[in-house]
């Protein structure tokens, strides 16, 4: 902006927009920016581009916020012809990767964990097969926002071949899906089609622990090319589940997490604790039952997140409407003068607690783990 004034258009994105600044009305911001785009962005940019690129007297353009002569102008929030071409978009956009230059990318051994180093050891070309969650029902999520209930899927075999391609481009062939959920049956047909290939991809992403991965069905997918999954199993008993709307049980997540390991893939939980309703009872069985999984070797790795209430999240949404009369949100002054998605509630601080014990478990690792990193 300093460089260039007026010359360029410089424009943001991403998921800390989306979460955090989507009511922002702060004039100062143009000092960095000339608009903040919301969620996918094509929608944006297709009405941007069909003003000729000129927002003065463009009026608000759809999911665009724009910053101009000290005034801040609202986006247009729906958009009938401009939602469906992004629909279309979203399905067919296989992301571009020949730019990079991967080899400028140390490899970042921060973990012995197998499961953990995937993170940041080696390099992953990024891709999603669907955009959304389809469960989009989780109590917890951000459920009313276009990154988890906009669900899309891909066209998986222009994806593939895309994918493929540039693979074979930058001699760099693992994939991860950054999917909220990876679909089965997408997942099963990049698997079916890398297999054809005679498996030259490698690839791992998010799943939803859920009673679709058979055994049998968790083979094909190790045999075509699937190597590690993580997965919200986020309480971990029935009643907690069920509180959450997690739309599984937990027969399916134990079942689920056993196929995985049977057919040799690398498996990681996303624990959650101090949900508004939860006792200290209530998070001491979930503890419990998150060991057994470990001592029947169930799981490779798992974190424990903090519950943040957040105002787009399905219990919040449904608190406003007369629902779950024991969550007590709480508006701290002082609080959210800039990002403001994350609230404060009644009771959160009971179960701090629980934190280092719960951190120092995460970051365990036992010898038989350091004996699994020398074999892998």
């Amino acid at each position: 902006k300093q460089n260039f004034s007026d010359k360029v258009f410089v424009s943001a994105g991403g998921g800390f927009i989306n979460t955090e600044l989507r009511d922002c009305n702060e004039t100062a911001l143009e000092k960095y920016f000339d608009s903040i785009s919301y969620d996918r962005g094509y929608g944006s940019y297709l009405d941007f581009f069909a003003h000729g690129c000129k927002t003065s007297d463009a009026g608000p353009l759809y999911k665009m916020r724009l910053f101009k002569n000290g005034t801040v102008t609202a986006p247009k929030e729906t958009d009938a012809a401009i939602q469906k071409e992004e629909d279309e978009l979203t399905s067919i956009i296989v992301p571009d990767f020949s730019d990079i230059d991967f080899s400028l990318y140390p490899r970042m051994v921060d973990d012995v964990n197998p499961m953990q180093r995937l993170w940041s050891d080696g390099t992953w070309i990024k891709a999603y097969l669907a955009h959304g969650c389809y469960w989009h029902r989780c109590a917890f999520c951000d459920t009313t926002l276009d990154y988890v209930h906009s669900y899309r899927m891909t066209k998986v075999e222009q994806l593939f071949n895309g994918l493929y391609s540039q693979c074979e481009q930058k001699k760099v062939y693992g994939i991860h899906f950054v999917d909220e959920a990876l679909p089965p049956a997408a997942l099963k047909k990049f698997a079916l089609m890398n297999s054809q290939k005679k498996v030259p991809l490698t690839f791992w992403g998010n799943v939803r622990f859920e009673k679709t991965y058979t055994r049998d069905f968790a083979d094909l997918l190790s045999y075509g090319g699937l190597v590690g999954v993580s997965g919200g199993i986020e309480i971990a008993t029935g009643s907690g589940l069920d509180t959450i709307n997690k739309g599984t049980d937990l027969n399916s997540i134990v079942s689920a997490c056993c196929a995985f390991k049977e057919a040799g893939i690398l498996v990681h939980a996303y624990m959650i604790f101090g949900y508004w309703n939860e006792s200290e009872q209530d998070l001491i069985n979930s503890m419990e039952t998150l060991r057994q999984f470990f001592a029947e070797g169930l799981l490779d790795s798992s974190f424990w997140h903090k519950f943040t209430l957040t105002r787009h999240s399905k219990v919040y949404d449904e608190w406003k409407k007369g629902m779950h009369k024991e969550l007590c949100p709480e508006e701290i002054k002082g609080s959210g003068l800039f990002a403001k998605n994350a609230l404060h509630f009644k009771g959160e601080e009971k179960s701090e607690k629980f934190s280092d014990g719960l951190n120092l478990d995460a970051r365990r690792t036992s010898e038989h783990e350091r004996k699994q990193v020398v074999q892998f």
